[in-house]
């Protein structure tokens, strides 16, 4: 699963979202950038840790799937060499 863009994403959906209440409530200029820097840097940071919990999840699984086919493996040659006798 490619995960890469999952920080840049949620940091900007959630800028944006700061953006447009940023607007709606009029405030000043300063208060704007403040607000949409450290909403940017949070969800930013927020994002990194939910892809590394993805990535983590994602791997076990491919390990597991990997294991499984193995045992599958190993029970199918059995299987065949019982079938030859």
């Amino acid at each position: 699963m490619n995960t890469k863009p999952v920080p840049v994403t949620i940091a900007l959906i959630a800028s944006a979202v700061s953006c447009i209440m940023s607007i709606i409530e009029h405030v000043s200029f300063k208060t704007f950038v403040v607000r949409f820097a450290l909403t940017a840097l949070v969800f930013y940071i927020l994002g990194s840790i939910i892809r590394f919990c993805i990535e983590k999840a994602g791997y076990d699984d491919k390990k597991d799937a990997a294991a499984g086919s193995s045992d599958d493996d190993k029970k199918d040659d059995k299987a065949s060499e019982t079938e030859k006798q």
